[in-house]
């Protein structure tokens, strides 16, 4: 069938079930990239094919760039030539796919498959010619150069690890000298020690924790900053001697049996061991430390108290050290404070009439949850609350042979960005950070001035040109940002958006240097505990907490209030304000005049009604309200926060299994139906 723009074809997918296909025609933007989003209202959970004629003068044989949000398949002149099958989204950067093409002379064919799964939607293709394609490889090498070095890391030589025996410490060098010299000529290493007091050191005379702070600076002036931990211990530690052999139970699938499974464990255990010989080696020194700092009969079950909060708390303490930044630099970061006039509502328990709701609203949703557990066979955890009455709080199936319970914490990917963007706000209520502010005012690797400025609201709004989820390993580096300041270069600041997780991160650690406290320790002391959640934990920004669904869902009714919790006021409505989706090219003039929007980590999330347009509903009906928001996560844990129904919803799973879309749907149908 040849369709037109505008035309509809009402058909079948490959289950017999009805679906309804619909032609547009669809330009890119300034930046190449094709915006489906833009196009199509529903945009959770579906898929769209693009197709286009390409004209060439000659046969020749190229490379395509290509880049999607989410998962693509890519057909040329009939034969597929690239696909990507993965159950999360991504997405879309220019490039992050490159693959083979021949094209012939004449009119070539070119069509497209882009499964949507949750948030932006989007695709970008190019066909250069052959020039063009030197061209292109001589950027993309200059960019991989570029790259490496934000990558590359320090270390002692030879054979020598980070666990070192008292005595001189080792003497420090480039992992790799040659790429260095390659992309910014010879940079010689400064590398300062220091130790567990932070006092600078030229020997280990005693057990305990060490540091080294490494900086060196390129012909072109570019400052680069390592740091590490070391960890002096008297005999060191033979790990050979001493092997980790893991253990690992069978994983399900079809193409291993059990029993082939069970025949090669021992090997399994064998070149693991080997491999986490090598973790340990680097990664072990962090936990021994913490070790050697232990009290006994001290508790560390909290965050507060890993390994990996202490040593976020030491670098930190560290690199304000190093930069001059003494206690006083910054007023203090207060906490939460009492909040005036009448508490705010909380979430208790209470029966659907106080909630106004139908008096059969749990049995609506339990039978909608039961059905999606029954089909997808993955467990998940329920709150729904109106008014702060939670009229439902169940568990329902399993995760990994585990039943799962009310209490039971599951992860919630990038549901973070909204946590973070809260816990921010409370550094914009207070002053102490400004939303417009570079972040070369607090961070000196980055500029103040000029074209490649970053602003903590780009970070926040995906829109600093970084793309992907915890590189350079992100907060858990306590020099993050500059590695993001190595490759400033290769960004469009305020010029182009890529959802990522790293400007969140980048904002983390201008939140640490200001506050002089770890974004672990953040969380928990300004965010978790005033919130009364049950020890949530978190290990970036982007994503990375793991929670139990009364916390998200008391994440969602701190919403609800516009910033405060009971008696307690995190940060007043004007700040919320702030908070909340704006479109893109009214923050940013350089960016395309549409309709695409969003806030601090928040997003608007509008399902469509499954009836739209039947029975007398709008054509742009809703599940719940359109003034309803929260954020995606690629594990599908959902958070609804209806700001006119005074509505939370709050799911948290794992992972989405089939149909998702669908049953969430049910789901919240079943809660749009029992509001009174």
């Amino acid at each position: 069938t040849q369709l037109r723009p505008g035309d509809e074809v009402d058909t079948t997918d490959a289950s017999g079930a009805p679906i309804t296909v619909r032609a547009e025609i669809v330009s890119a933007g300034e930046d190449g990239v094709v915006d489906l989003a833009e196009v199509y209202a529903d945009r959770e959970f579906v898929v769209a094919y693009a197709f286009a004629w390409v004209e060439a003068s000659e046969a020749c044989e190229t490379t395509c760039y290509f880049g999607s949000d989410d998962w693509p398949r890519v057909w040329v002149n009939g034969e597929a030539v690239h696909e990507i099958v993965a159950p999360d989204g991504r997405g879309c950067t220019p490039g992050q796919d490159q693959f083979p093409v021949s094209i012939r002379a004449g009119r070539n064919a070119v069509m497209l498959k882009i499964d949507q799964n949750t948030g932006p939607w989007a695709f970008v293709m190019e066909l250069p010619t052959p020039d063009q394609l030197a061209d292109r490889r001589k950027e993309q090498l200059r960019r991989r150069g570029i790259q490496a070095l934000q990558d590359t890391q320090v270390g002692p030589g030879g054979h020598k690890g980070y666990i070192v025996s008292p005595g001189p410490l080792p003497t420090l060098e480039w992992e790799n000298p040659y790429l260095i010299e390659a992309v910014k000529g010879q940079i010689d290493l400064n590398v300062r020690w220091f130790d567990a007091d932070l006092n600078e050191v030229t020997r280990a005379d005693a057990p305990g924790r060490y540091a080294a702070y490494v900086e060196g600076v390129a012909e072109d002036g570019t400052v680069i900053r390592r740091a590490y931990t070391f960890v002096c211990l008297p005999d060191g530690i033979e790990w050979w001697n001493h092997l980790p052999r893991p253990e690992f139970d069978y994983v399900p699938q079809d193409a291993i049996t059990p029993e082939a499974w069970a025949a090669y464990a021992g090997e399994l255990s064998e070149t693991t061991g080997w491999r986490l010989f090598g973790a340990l080696q680097e990664d072990g020194p962090m936990v021994l430390a913490k070790m050697l700092e232990w009290t006994p009969g001290e508790d560390v079950d909290t965050q507060l108290k890993w390994a990996l909060t202490a040593h976020q708390d030491y670098h930190l303490a560290l690199k304000r050290k190093v930069l001059g930044i003494g206690d006083d630099a910054y007023p203090p970061l207060r906490p939460p404070r009492a909040k005036t006039g009448e508490p705010a509502t909380v979430l208790r328990p209470g029966a659907p009439q106080e909630a106004g709701m139908k008096a059969d609203a749990p049995e609506r949703i339990r039978a909608a949850c039961q059905a999606w557990e029954e089909q997808s066979q993955i467990g998940f955890t329920v709150l729904v609350a109106r008014h702060g009455v939670i009229v439902f709080h169940e568990a329902f199936g399993e995760r990994d042979g585990e039943t799962l319970t009310v209490d039971s914490k599951l992860p919630l990917a990038s549901l973070t960005k909204m946590h973070a963007g809260l816990l921010f706000a409370q550094f914009l209520d207070q002053g102490l950070i400004g939303l417009d502010d570079p972040v070369g005012k607090y961070l000196p690797d980055f500029p103040t001035k000029g074209d490649e400025v970053v602003t903590i609201r780009q970070c926040l709004t995906h829109a600093t040109g970084l793309d992907g989820h915890g590189n350079w390993s992100g907060m858990a580096n306590p020099w993050f940002d500059n590695a993001v300041a190595n490759g400033l270069e290769l960004l469009k600041p305020g010029r182009t958006v890529l959802y990522n997780g790293l400007g969140f991160d980048l904002v983390g650690k201008v939140m640490e240097i200001v506050s002089g406290k770890s974004i672990f320790r953040l969380f928990h002391e300004n965010f978790f505990t005033p919130l009364g959640q049950d020890d949530p934990t978190i290990v970036d920004l982007g994503y990375g907490i793991d929670c139990t669904v009364a916390d998200l869902a008391r994440v969602g009714q701190l919403t609800l209030n516009r910033g405060a919790y009971g008696d307690i006021e995190f940060f007043a409505p004007a700040t919320f304000e702030q908070l909340m989706p704006k479109r893109y090219c009214d923050m940013f003039p350089g960016l395309p005049d549409n309709k695409d929007e969003y806030g601090l980590g928040i997003s608007w999330m509008r399902e469509a009604h499954p009836n739209a347009g039947e029975e007398g509903i709008p054509g742009d009906a809703t599940v719940l309200s359109k003034n309803t928001i929260a954020h995606g996560a690629a594990t599908s844990a959902a958070l609804r926060v209806d700001l006119d129904n005074d509505l939370v919803v709050s799911i948290c799973r794992y992972t989405a299994g089939p149909d998702y879309g669908e049953h969430l749907t049910n789901v919240l149908m079943a809660v749009a139906d029992s509001l009174e």
